[in-house]
């Protein structure tokens, strides 16, 4: 069973309705079939004949050349596009698995994953920062934001005229890991000096 969306149901509604009158006109020649798309005397339409008429449709319409199959593929982009998941998306084809479904049509489209990205950042709470810049990782300090932009320029005067205050550390990824690599040479150089002095 395939579930329809109400504007589909009220579309085959309107076939059917056509087709009960179309069946009466031709009284006992009308053939018996079952099926929901026939010609007008109730005779199956050949896949043929209905692949080269959807062509001929979509050209009139003005899009590009696509096949009467591609429309199931559409369908399972506009569907995952809507939110379905691959076990319903595969109940829909009746795939014997899901495994089947995602090894075919877990190809999104580009826009449909940047859609996904961005709704995944919003998840992510984050700090608006005063300067317009990317917000600060470390929250520590006054809850104030207006004193955390004094505090930043009043540091940036003590540094210009040569007094940092002790403790402070710098944001310079640079100058972090060099002093970092003196520090270990310093040790380094120090542990050998208590282990082995003849040598330094």
């Amino acid at each position: 069973m395939i579930a329809l969306d109400t504007g589909t149901v009220s579309v085959l509604k309107e076939h059917r309705t056509r087709q009960n009158e179309e069946r009466l006109e031709w009284g006992e020649a009308w053939t018996t079939t079952g099926r929901i798309f026939t010609h007008e005397d109730g005779t199956e339409l050949h896949p043929a004949w209905a692949s080269e008429l959807f062509s001929q449709l979509a050209y009139q319409a003005g899009l590009p050349p696509i096949r009467l199959h591609d429309l199931r593929h559409c369908a399972v982009t506009l569907a995952y596009a809507a939110g379905a998941d691959t076990k319903m998306v595969s109940t829909m084809l009746r795939h014997s698995s899901t495994n089947l479904t995602e090894n075919t049509y877990t190809t999104v489209l580009p826009e449909l994953a940047h859609e996904a990205a961005e709704a995944s950042a919003a998840i992510v709470p984050r700090a608006v920062s005063q300067t317009g810049g990317l917000p600060s990782v470390s929250q520590e300090g006054s809850s104030d934001p207006a004193d955390s932009g004094g505090e930043v320029k009043g540091l940036v005067r003590r540094v210009k005229n040569g007094r940092v205050p002790p403790g402070a550390r710098t944001r310079n990824l640079r100058i972090k890991r060099s002093s970092s690599s003196r520090s270990r040479s310093f040790n380094a150089g120090q542990r050998a000096w208590m282990v082995h002095p003849e040598r330094v």
